[in-house]
């Protein structure tokens, strides 16, 4: 890792277009905002920064929601291509014409949301989505990965948010997505916010409908020892929401405190800090050759302390 950064999440919007039940983000008075040709140049010139699938294309806001998505993909350079991945909901709408590059973009791998295979479940957690839309563009992606397997189709990852409504139907997600659905991986991970953020509508009620119970996670547990599929499983902390005194979510996962990984984050707009480290920021649009800048920086940059982060905080 000499001279390179463990990982870069670069977004190339602001914005998502469904309002997950779980989401920390604030979207109050957010207008889109798309990444600009020569900021996306800067963002791309730093791939040789960090190693292959060390690369968040976009990071914390739905990246098909950009009008020229695959453009931009197919802007990297194919030799640097595996140091990339990206996270979907696969809800936008997805022209046959954009599937069919994506099966041969060779990147690292895809993360595609996967909540649930019933309908009534699925847009209840993902607010703004539709089932039959999401179900159609998975099924003829998955039928031109397979088409292309080989020549440049990504590997699949599948995550899902494990909460009360959705926890005792993940193990028939892992093996349908499995047989089904091309997956490489399956995960399944505890919500995506740490301790000093929020969903919309976070209380004591919201907990109580959504956050599922200390039984439900061994039980998910215990599958995962047992499966002999790809399944990776995070946990929450034990004890993390024992504040108002109720049991739920506690489980017999690891607890405690893990390291924030030494990057960089790169907003659409070109600013950038160091992960962990927000004091120390830079603005991509301000530095004329990017690449050279952070690589001269780069043994002082990741001679940073390691921010801890409850391991709920995790990144995508």
């Amino acid at each position: 890792m000499a001279g390179k950064f463990e990982v870069i999440a670069a977004d190339i919007t602001n914005n998502c277009n469904l309002r997950c039940v779980f989401c920390f983000n604030d979207f109050a008075g957010v207008k889109n905002h798309f990444i600009t040709d020569d900021t996306f140049a800067k963002v791309i010139s730093l791939l040789p920064l960090v190693d292959d699938g060390h690369f968040f294309f976009s990071c914390l806001y739905e990246p098909t929601i950009h009008p020229r998505f695959i453009d931009l993909l197919e802007r990297i350079p194919p030799e640097l291509r595996q140091k990339v991945f990206f996270t979907t909901n696969l809800t936008t709408k997805i022209s046959d014409d954009s599937l069919d590059r994506l099966s041969r973009i060779g990147i690292h791998h895809i993360n595609i949301s996967m909540d649930s295979l019933r309908p009534e479940v699925f847009e209840s957690l993902r607010k703004g989505a539709r089932f039959d839309r999401y179900m159609n563009n998975l099924e003829r992606l998955v039928g031109r990965f397979a088409a292309n397997t080989g020549a440049g189709a990504p590997p699949i990852h599948y995550v899902t948010v494990a909460l009360r409504p959705n926890i005792e139907e993940i193990p028939a997600l892992v093996e349908e997505c499995s047989t089904r659905f091309l997956a490489a991986i399956n995960e399944a991970r505890w919500i995506y916010w740490g301790s000093h953020e929020r969903p919309a509508g976070y209380s004591l009620e919201w907990k109580r409908r959504y956050l599922a119970s200390n039984k439900q996670w061994k039980k998910l547990q215990k599958f995962a020892r047992k499966t002999k599929l790809r399944f990776i499983l995070e946990p929450p902390p034990p004890n993390y929401f024992e504040e108002d005194g109720a049991d739920y979510s506690r489980s017999d996962g690891k607890a405690g405190w893990a390291d924030l990984p030494l990057g960089l984050s790169v907003a659409s707009s070109g600013k950038a800090y160091m992960i962990g480290h927000p004091e120390v920021n830079f603005d991509l649009g301000e530095i004329d050759d990017p690449l050279s800048f952070f690589q001269e920086r780069a043994g002082e940059l990741m001679s940073l302390p390691k921010t801890q982060f409850r391991r709920e905080a995790m990144y995508r």
